[in-house]
This record gives C-alpha cells, sequence and structure tokens, in this order.
C-alpha cells in the first residue's frame, strides 16, 4: 500500500492547525543538540514539514553547533549520533565525510549498553542511514558483530522486552541492517525468547511506543516484512489488534508525546494499518488522534507539556521541544496522519 493521509474532515483540519501552531512556538533554544530532546530533532519535523527549506538546515546548524561546544553523549536518542543521524537523513551533511563511523569504531569496545536509545543498536541505525558506503559498510559489520556476541547470552527484566530500551529495538536494527546469517540467528532466537514473554508487556504500566506490547508490535512488523517471514507478519498484526481491542481503557495515557503518548500510538497504529489495511489499528489510530488533539491546552509549547521525570525520579509536567517527549514528536506523528508522504523518519523508532 502507497501511504495515503489517514485524516480527513474536521479531524484533519485541527490537526494541520495544531501542525502549524506547534511549528511557530518551536522558535527558540532547544536545550541541546539531540535528536530526542533537541535541536537534531527539531529539524528533523522541519524537514519533513518544509523539504528543502531554510528552517531544517537553521535548526541543524544550532544542533552542530552546541555539539560543538559541549561534550555530548555518543547516543542515538540524546547525543551526537542522532545529530549524525538526522544530518545524513536529511541530507545536510556530507555523504562522503565518515569521520563520524571511525569515531564509532574506535569507541565500539567501551559501550556497555545494547538497547536502541544509548547502545550498540541506535549506533548501527546511524550506520545503516549511511549505507551502502563503504566505511559505512564496514562499522556496520564491526556493530553486528559485537551486538550479536553479547546478545547470544542478553536477558532481561519485563521492561527489556521493548523498543527504547530491549530486544524490540536491538532486533530490529540487526534485521534491518542486513545481519549475516549466524547473527541473524542469535536475533532470532532471541526474539522467539521475548515473544513466550510478550503477555508480560499487556500488563506494564505504559502504553505506547517505548515498552508495550503495541510498539513491540509495531517492531515486530517491520522486522517481518524486511525478512519475507509471513508467521512473523501474522504474530504482528494479532499483538496490534489485541492492542487496538484495549486502547479505549488506557487511562495510563496522560500527555501526546511520542513516546508514550496519544500521539505516538495513533502514529503506531498508522503505521500499522498503512502496511496492513487493518481497520481495527485505522480506527484505534484515529481514536488516538482525536485524543491527541483533545489534550492541547493553552500551555506548554503549541499547546503540549510533557508527563515525564524530567529532572529527579518525580513526574511531572515539562515543556519538551524534542522528538521523544515534546511538541517536535507529537507534529511529526499529526503530519504523517494528514500526509501521503511516508514517515521514514521513524526509523530511528525501529519502525521501518
Amino acid at each position: 500500500m502507497a501511504w495515503a493521509p489517514l485524516l480527513d474532515g474536521d479531524l484533519r483540519a485541527r490537526a494541520t492547525s495544531t501542525i502549524e501552531e506547534i511549528a511557530r512556538a518551536l522558535d527558540r533554544e532547544a536545550p541541546d543538540a539531540s535528536l530526542g530532546r533537541g535541536s537534531s530533532g527539531v529539524a528533523l519535523l522541519f524537514g519533513y514539514l518544509d523539504p528543502g527549506g531554510p528552517e531544517a538546515e537553521r535548526h541543524f546548524d544550532r544542533a552542530l553547533a552546541a555539539t560543538a561546544a559541549a561534550a555530548t553523549p555518543p547516543s542515538l536518542h540524546r547525543g551526537f549520533v542522532g545529530v549524525g543521524w538526522v544530518g545524513t537523513h536529511l541530507g545536510l551533511l556530507d555523504p562522503d565525510d565518515d569521520e563520524l563511523d571511525q569515531a564509532i569504531t574506535a569507541s565500539l569496545g567501551d559501550w556497555g549498553e545494547l538497547d536502541l536509545m544509548n547502545g550498540l543498536a541506535g549506533l548501527l541505525v546511524h550506520v545503516r542511514e549511511r549505507l551502502p558506503r563503504p566505511g559505512a559498510s564496514e562499522t556496520a559489520l564491526r556493530i553486528v558483530e559485537a551486538l550479536a556476541a553479547r546478545l547470544d547470552t542478553w536477558a532481561g527484566p519485563r521492561s527489556l522486552l521493548g523498543v527504547a530500551h530491549g530486544i524490540a529495538g536491538i532486533a530490529s536494527a540487526m534485521i534491518h541492517a542486513g545481519a549475516g546469517a549466524r547473527a541473524r540467528q542469535v536475533t532470532m532466537t532471541a526474539l522467539e525468547r521475548a515473544l513466550v514473554r510478550l503477555p508480560e508487556l499487556a500488563r506494564v504500566p505504559v502504553f505506547g511506543w517505548c515498552h508495550a506490547d503495541i510498539g513491540f508490535g509495531a517492531a515486530l512488523l517491520a522486522m517481518a516484512r524486511t525478512l519475507g517471514d509471513l508467521t512473523l507478519e501474522q504474530t504482528a498484526v494479532a499483538i496490534a489488534r489485541d492492542a487496538a481491542g484495549r486502547h479505549r481503557h488506557a487511562e495510563v495515557v496522560r500527555d501526546a508525546s511520542f513516546c508514550h503518548g496519544a500521539a505516538g500510538l495513533g502514529h503506531l497504529f498508522n503505521r500499522i494499518y498503512q502496511a496492513t489495511g487493518d481497520p481495527s489499528c485505522a480506527d484505534a489510530a484515529r481514536h488516538w488522534f482525536a485524543r491527541a488533539l483533545e489534550l492541547r491546552t493553552d500551555r506548554g509549547i503549541g499547546g503540549y507539556r510533557a508527563w515525564i521525570a524530567a529532572t529527579g525520579k518525580e513526574l511531572d509536567w515539562h515543556d519538551e521541544v524534542g522528538v521523544v517527549h515534546g511538541a517536535a514528536g507529537v507534529a511529526l506523528a499529526l503530519l504523517a496522519a494528514t500526509s501521503d508522504r511516508e514517515p521514514a523518519w521513524d526509523r530511528a523508532f525501529a519502525l521501518s
């Protein structure tokens, strides 16, 4: 199926107006350079909102300046790796510059985490964006080997089944990067172990991309399509349908964020619907986009605040500009629901 707008009528008009308000509100300094919270994530939004326009480059230049001015962790969602991913994805970096690939390769032995947001899997997502350039191919092979060596014995609590920090995000990075036979077997074995424990995800106190079963299902569907595995695809769709059946009762959804909020849920169900045509996922997507629009207030950035533990451990309301928890992520999800352009930006979230 070609990507098509999901929303129409009044819902589409409200979504379009909201995107415009968020875009106007994002003309401000971001807290850092990152994809998840900062100016490179804002650049990603403008790269889709106005392809070839000046705003994406302006915000990306801010990200580069912030990266140069302060120590930035080597993380996809929280550090300089994500800045590189955005620059590559939007065509704002020299495609032949492999300096970042060299820095990543040199640091592989120091990595303790495997996950998508902060670990080796996130590095692999960045390098995949640069394929098939020779330097990127070599770096991807090194990362795949490092992940496979550790994934064979890796296991975690139920929260580590999900996309942000768990097996779904790790396996997605491995499969989409074209891992060899041995690495793919290790990955599939880890996925099979996770599928046995999947009912645990239906009981986690989060409903969204980061930890819940719907995020797992959406990532699994993308993997199944890459592998051409019909059985795995049927499993992914069954997970999504089950989650869609529970969607109206998800009272834990407090905000509209991409990570664990209403707009992110709308995008997950929309992504699955666009791939499969499943009507229950279309219905769930519309429900959550409508909920995201209802959550807009006269406070925050373009009307949105995030319910997160931004400082310390206490959950509270915070103004966030970025893609993971902030207004840019809400706008990107709404834009995908009102546009006929496929949202390839969600490769950074293991969804395509």
